[in-house]
């Protein structure tokens, strides 16, 4: 594996991070259409980058993947007249956007299978955070990185759902304190570098309760979560899903 400078990385993910952060995260909807902060960061971008090494290109690349925004920068990019950014560098982001387009796929598709399996037997399941997340808060929900999927089942139902789960073609694959982390049967690996690579490994957290422990102090988030879900709509599908006040204090909790 090549070796990056820290330096390198650090100065490179800083610029890239800065034309992030113009993405509108606005529900799919909606047309978007470059305003002049994206225009601004676009041409801090090209400026800044004027007299990069190859190197540093290289780096940039490797900044983009690590922080998830390799979709994203792309999209921004691609949206300003890119003639003079290097194209290796474009190239790279295109492929690691075309890879992250097929695993979101094939993440939604396994998850609301998964879902539509604890539905025929009755057993309640909320999404959290990343899907519905990807296909309401973006442009596109491939712009979306995700490690894994999130679901939340009533406490009592745990068991009964990790093993419609295994049914339903997935394997238990661990098991924390608090959650079972399940994948795809016999996809427990990890074949390529980019965590967002589609043949990664694919899991689903199921969690009974929303616990997190920052700092050794034990926070429950679950109470009236139930009651306060709404309805969303997931690659066409109605799903329910945390309200927008409880996904906020799950975010800020972790």
């Amino acid at each position: 594996m090549k070796e990056f400078r820290y330096s390198d990385l650090q100065r490179t993910a800083r610029v890239c991070c800065e034309v992030a952060a113009a993405y509108p995260t606005i529900t799919r909807e909606l047309d978007h259409q470059p305003d002049q902060r994206s225009i601004r960061y676009f041409e801090n971008f090209a400026q800044t980058t004027a007299d990069w090494t190859p190197e540093l290109w290289e780096a940039a690349t490797l900044s983009c993947a690590m922080h998830g925004i390799s979709q994203i920068v792309l999209f921004l990019l691609q949206e300003h007249d890119v003639s003079g950014i290097n194209q290796r560098f474009l190239n790279r982001l295109e492929a690691q956007t075309q890879s992250n387009s097929r695993r979101v796929q094939l993440q939604t598709e396994e998850c609301l299978h998964l879902i539509q399996a604890l539905t025929d037997e009755s057993i309640d399941v909320l999404l959290l955070k990343g899907l519905p997340n990807a296909w309401n808060l973006y442009v596109d929900p491939s712009h979306r990185p995700m490690a894994d999927v999130d679901l939340l089942v009533h406490e009592s139902d745990l068991l009964a759902a990790v093993h419609a789960m295994i049914r339903a073609g997935h394997q238990v694959i661990g098991r924390a304190e608090r959650h079972f982390e399940l994948c795809p049967a016999g996809k427990s690996g990890y074949s390529h570098m980019w965590s967002d690579h589609p043949d990664n490994r694919r899991g689903v957290d199921v969690h009974p309760r929303l616990y997190y422990a920052p700092m050794q102090v034990t926070v429950d988030c679950s109470t009236g979560a139930w009651e306060r879900s709404v309805q969303t709509t997931i690659n066409g599908s109605r799903q329910r899903c945390l309200s927008d006040i409880d996904a906020i204090i799950l975010a800020s909790l972790e």
